[in-house]
């Protein structure tokens, strides 16, 4: 089973903004610092966001009215390295940063981030709460928001 994390938003997310918060928030959460996120393949709909040499993700953007919404775009973000937890880890944050910067929520059907619908921004805050740098115990921890 693919393991993606689903956007809904009022705008396009500004893939530069997504990439400067993503980075930030997995230096705050893994200790390691300098270390950025960029954009490895840019298309039009798809791109692929790299944070360090670790891991990175690929994120599918559909514009209003191709998918379920008229009037939202819907945004996918995958893992891009299968079954690495700080794959996921890193999805979950991009997914999070999009819906903050874009006005949306996250619709988790695989129950990465406690499934169902999530407000933009509360996976970031948990995991921004969390003193553990431990990749299993944050994504234990996304599991109960």
């Amino acid at each position: 089973m693919a393991v993606e994390v689903e956007v809904f938003t009022h705008q396009q997310p500004n893939r530069l903004l997504v990439c400067r918060l993503a980075a930030w928030v997995m230096r705050t959460l893994t200790g390691v610092s300098g270390v950025d996120a960029a954009i490895r393949e840019d298309e039009f709909d798809v791109w692929r966001i790299q944070w360090g040499t670790s891991v990175s993700a690929q994120v599918v953007e559909l514009p209003p009215g191709r998918y379920e919404f008229a009037d939202r775009w819907s945004i996918g973000v995958t893992p891009f390295e299968r079954g690495i937890d700080l794959g996921k880890i890193f999805a979950v944050v991009v997914a999070d940063a999009v819906a903050v910067l874009a006005d949306g929520y996250i619709r988790d059907e695989v129950g990465l981030v406690g499934g169902g619908e999530v407000p933009g921004g509360q996976s970031l805050a948990r995991l921004l709460r969390y003193p553990s740098q431990n990749e299993a115990e944050l994504l234990e921890l996304l599991k109960t928001i």
